[in-house]
């Protein structure tokens, strides 16, 4: 690496991180061999420097759910879908948030207002004493 180059620092606070991926071949600074393509998290609170060996290829921070709210995730190793449900939750490295797609009777039925975010768990609210 050249000393007269400008480098991007990262800095990071609890509940975020960067996801990495190896260029190349390399020992990173906790002496970790990565392997050419190998994507990982580095997770705050820290400064971080990417070597030229690395590509950050998305900042990712916590997602703070409340009891009634989720997140549809897809861990990308084995296709599984998954729902996490209220808690704060931070995707890992071979995750990534999913969309699902209703049926459009279901998207009717729920009569949004406004755009429903897919990535979202689908809630539906019911007036006290109203269901049957």
């Amino acid at each position: 690496m050249e000393d007269n180059k400008i480098q991007e620092i990262y800095v990071l606070k609890d509940g975020q991180a960067l996801l990495l991926m190896s260029k190349s071949d390399f020992n990173d600074d906790t002496n970790t061999l990565r392997k050419a393509g190998t994507k990982w998290l580095i997770n705050g609170p820290r400064d971080y420097v990417p070597p030229v060996q690395v590509e950050v290829l998305e900042n990712r921070v916590s997602i703070p759910l409340d009891q009634n709210e989720g997140i549809y995730i897809r861990d990308s190793n084995t296709g599984e879908v998954r729902s996490i449900i209220g808690q704060t939750y931070l995707l890992k490295s071979h995750e990534t948030l999913f969309e699902k797609e209703l049926p459009i009777e279901v998207e009717n039925l729920l009569n949004q207002k406004i755009k429903r975010d897919k990535t979202r768990v689908v809630r539906f609210n019911v007036p006290h004493n109203n269901a049957a």
